[in-house]
Parts: C-alpha cells; structure tokens; sequence
C-alpha cells in the first residue's frame, strides 16, 4: 500500500506544479518525480522497465501513454498532459497515472467530456466498490463510461496485476477483445491488487501508432486523449483504490 500512495501523491504533486506553471517542460517533471520519490523513500521502477529509463512518463495532446520527459519538450497553457508514475518500495509497486488541463482557463467542452468519462470508473468504483465481481467487470464499467461520454476506448490498452513486479498476472483488458481477454472471466479475489488504467480519445477510433521514439503512444488520427491509472485492492468488501489522490503540501513545496 505504501507504494501505491507514494505513487499517487508523487503523481498529484508533480502534476500541482505544472498545472501552477511552476514548470517549463516534461523534463523538469522527471526532475520533480525523481525529488518526490527520493522523499517517500521509494525507487523508480520504470527507470528499469524495458530500458525506458524515467522516472515518470509524460505525454501530451494527441499522445496516450509512454513519452519520455525531455528538458528541450516545453510545457504550454493549453496542453492536455497526462503523467504516469511508478513506485517500489519494500519490493511492492504501486502506480497512478492522471491527465490535466493546463492553463487557468476553463477546459473547451470536449476537453471536459474526455477527462471526465476517462476518470468515471474510479468515481463508480468509490460510490460502489463492491460492483465488480470479475476482471471481465472492470472493464465493462470502462466501455460503458467511454459510450455515456461519446469517447473511444484505446485499443489493446488496460491494466495488469501488481506486487512485486511492476506488470504481473492477471492482466486488466479495458476491451472485450484483443490482449488478456483470457482473464475476463477471473474473480475479484481478495488480495488482489491490480492497476486499473482507461485511456480513451476524442477520435473516431481508438487505434494508436508508435512515434519516432519507439516509445511513445499517438492516437492515430490524431485526436487528444486522456489516460488515468489507480493501483486497486481486492478485499472481501470489494474495491479499495489505494494510491491515495491528492499531495500533502510539503509535497508541492521548492
């Protein structure tokens, strides 16, 4: 549990300063997420995942998930950002990911519809945490969030099982097809603790294509996306999401 918190108030914080324009590029996030995760006394396990070598994961407009921090990629009012963190600590992960406006001024409306049927699992899951029974469950409450708000979920996107590795059994689909629709049918055991990560677009579809990185995800029309990610706990009264949302203010301090 204590990974997921740090990972979450890690996540809340850096994302605080951006939205403050107390930052001038995704570079500078890494900094923050690097500082934030030193102080909960946890390390960066994306730092070694697949040779990605961040702390964090930034990634803005038409961009899902996986984009390097860079010092030379600058942070603008009108982004749409989204920053994904991971934490170890004791040998545990924990991760969250959010997705925020930036700019002082009110989001367009779309804008809007996207980070809120992104974020609407998590709202259902607290007002109802033991309304999911299966894995195949989750991620129904996401394709019904994504056809309430007229989005598209991303395909071959979704969570996976988390402990002591980053990525474990069982995998969490967002979709009914494609990868780890084996495990739809699997039950919501107790102890079980799993990242929950719906990423939807504003396109008419939900195809993506690598960048020029290798790493990156871009919806391939182009649309603006939203990607959020808890780490959930299965126990006998259903759900818990424990990679708590917001940062204790010494957090967001220097």
């Amino acid at each position: 549990m204590a990974a997921a918190q740090a990972a979450g108030e890690t996540c809340d914080a850096a994302i605080a300063l951006a939205q403050a324009g107390m930052l001038a590029s995704t570079g500078d996030l890494e900094d923050v997420v690097n500082r934030l995760l030193r102080e909960h006394r946890a390390s960066a396990p994306f730092k070694s995942f697949e040779g990605f070598g961040f702390a964090c994961c930034v990634s803005l407009n038409a961009e899902i998930v996986n984009g390097p921090p860079l010092p030379a990629r600058p942070l603008q009012a009108g982004d749409l950002l989204s920053v994904a963190v991971g934490a170890q600590i004791r040998g545990f992960h924990g991760k969250a990911a959010r997705t925020v406006y930036l700019g002082g001024d009110t989001p367009p409306p779309d804008v809007t519809r996207l980070l809120t049927g992104t974020r609407a699992v998590f709202d259902r899951l607290r007002e109802n945490p033991a309304g999911c029974k299966r894995i195949g469950d989750l991620g129904a409450w996401i394709r019904h969030a994504a056809d309430a708000y007229d989005l598209r979920v991303v395909v071959d996107s979704g969570g996976w099982g988390i402990g002591k590795r980053l990525h474990q059994d069982p995998p969490a689909p967002n979709l009914a097809h494609g990868p780890g629709v084996d495990a739809l049918d699997l039950p919501l055991t107790p102890d079980l603790a799993l990242t929950l990560m719906p990423m939807m677009t504003l396109g008419a579809e939900g195809a993506f294509i690598i960048a020029e990185d290798g790493w990156t995800q871009v919806s391939a029309d182009g649309a603006l996306t939203a990607h959020f990610a808890e780490t959930l706990l299965v126990s006998a009264d259903g759900i818990e999401i424990i990679s708590a949302s917001g940062c204790s203010p010494s957090l967001a301090e220097g």
